[in-house]
């Protein structure tokens, strides 16, 4: 009796322990659709003033003659075009959740489909110098699947391949028929992907944290392609190596399916990539103007604000705020924008956090870190104010945060204090040397320079060979570099 008993009560607890963890995940899959009909919602209600703002752009745009307000409105209508785009992302991600996303089957060519999504990056590609390459042995190649679906896959695979690439790169879309199926290759020479990630590329919301991620997406685009491609019986996998590159391999069947209707208006226009065909003639034009060289730079009243963000829309953008009372010199990234602060040596430094290679944060510690460079102010610009960015900054002598996107009037009010900062600063200069009262207050980096010039220049006052280049030698520093920064604080 007392065996039964304890198996009794044994089977009734595991009974409880299933009904239990059986309502936990009821709970959570509930807990979840909640979550996935807020996200779904939230896009549709982003979508509808989205459409409201798109469309009549482009109607001003359609009866604007060239100039300065059509080219902002250019920038205006390509990237609301690419926010659109974002939110059907996120509404497919939710179809495909759903489980009742059926294919629209039609006929496919191949070779001209997937040439065209390739030529839509063709000037990311060209304005990145990537080695950027298409291959496909047969131009009459035919396959049988859903033309939107397909588009997307292509577009995730190019659009990941070039995000990562480094300047110099190359990316190549290579498609190979054989009897009963067609090989698709997307390969790169980026940074690779970390050795153990494995499938989990593949999983909703999986992003690989590293330097190079920080700022691409929603970690939903390569989750779409894998979907989309068993939706279509097809294979997809990838093989990396760390600091050589990445390659994607899709397997798709060739053939005729069972049911498939004759194709209606297969040549309709790419419905997520055409945002992507930007108005070259207008960037390379933007991009040669306002190159400005070192002589003009000594002898011109103007302050100078180094720009340096890896999206050359925003720098247009800041250039555009300020061209009217400074000179702006830009820089894609943190190396070129450290070189070009050695070159200039302007009078404040923007700069976006997240970039490859050297990032906002880098940047300022190493400008902070070079005596000829750490009176310069530094402002970080980023999308992700949180706490641990903004200590970061504060702790290698970042001046100020501003958060994106920004209000054009403070950002101009900050930038103006910074400058008013500077003048006190001569000020300061000026009345150490006339031995006059001073109630300015500066930096200890800038005044610990200014003490250890004025000791060096009263301890030579007998010196006859004493000279700027003795003071400059004296300071560690090149004469140039000596007389830009007494320029700046003086």
């Amino acid at each position: 009796y007392y065996l039964f008993q304890t198996y009794r009560n044994r089977q009734r607890n595991l009974k409880h322990e299933v009904e239990i963890t059986n309502l936990k995940m009821e709970r959570e899959k509930d807990l979840n659709e909640k979550k996935l009909n807020f996200f779904t919602n939230i896009s549709h209600e982003l979508r509808t003033p989205l459409t409201l703002i798109v469309n009549p752009i482009k109607d001003i745009l359609n009866g604007k003659e060239s100039g300065q307000e059509k080219n902002d409105l250019n920038v205006v209508y390509r990237n609301s075009r690419r926010l659109l785009s974002l939110v059907d992302q996120l509404l497919l991600f939710r179809k495909t959740e759903s489980e009742n996303d059926a294919l629209n089957i039609v006929k496919i060519n191949l070779f001209k489909f997937a040439k065209e999504i390739f030529l839509c990056f063709g000037y990311l590609a060209k304005n990145n110098n990537i080695d950027y390459t298409f291959e496909c042995d047969n131009e009459e190649l035919n396959i049988y699947g859903d033309r939107d679906k397909l588009e997307i896959v292509f577009f995730n695979l190019l659009s990941n391949a070039l995000k990562f690439t480094p300047k110099g790169g190359f990316v190549k879309f290579k498609i190979t028929s054989k009897q009963s199926e067609v090989k698709i290759e997307v390969s790169d020479n980026g940074p690779g992907i970390p050795e153990g990630i494995g499938e989990k590329l593949f999983d909703k919301f999986y992003k690989v944290m590293s330097k190079e991620s920080l700022k691409m997406g929603f970690g939903i685009g390569l989750y779409l392609v894998k979907n989309f491609v068993e939706l279509h019986k097809g294979k997809i996998h990838f093989q990396s190596e760390k600091g050589v590159g990445t390659s994607f391999f899709i397997e798709l069947p060739v053939g005729e399916p069972v049911g498939f209707a004759d194709a209606v208006g297969i040549d309709n226009e790419l419905t997520y990539v055409n945002e992507l065909i930007a108005q070259e003639e207008l960037e390379e034009e933007l991009a040669d103007k306002n190159n400005v060289g070192n002589l003009e730079l000594l002898i011109s009243d103007l302050n100078s604000i180094l720009v340096v963000d890896d999206n050359t829309e925003i720098i247009d953008y800041i250039r555009q705020i300020f061209q009217e009372n400074f000179k702006i010199y830009k820089a894609t990234n943190g190396i070129e924008g450290l070189s070009r602060c050695k070159e200039f040596l302007p009078d404040v430094v923007i700069s976006d956090v997240n970039m490859d290679g050297m990032n906002g944060i880098e940047l300022c510690k190493a400008i902070k870190e070079d005596s000829a460079l750490s009176h310069i102010p530094v402002i970080l610009l980023t999308a992700d104010p949180n706490d641990e960015t903004r200590l970061k900054g504060i702790e290698v002598g970042a001046y100020d945060f501003i958060s994106k996107p920004f209000d054009k009037d403070l950002f101009t009010a900050k930038i103006n204090g910074i400058i008013k900062n500077r003048i006190n600063l001569q000020s300061y200069f000026y009345n150490e040397i006339t031995l006059k009262s001073d109630t300015h207050k500066v930096s200890q980096e800038d005044k610990g320079f200014l003490l250890k010039c004025i000791t060096i220049i009263e301890n030579n006052l007998t010196e006859d060979s004493f000279s700027v280049k003795t003071l400059a030698s004296d300071l560690g520093m090149s004469h140039s570099n000596l007389y830009k920064k007494i320029k700046a604080t003086s």
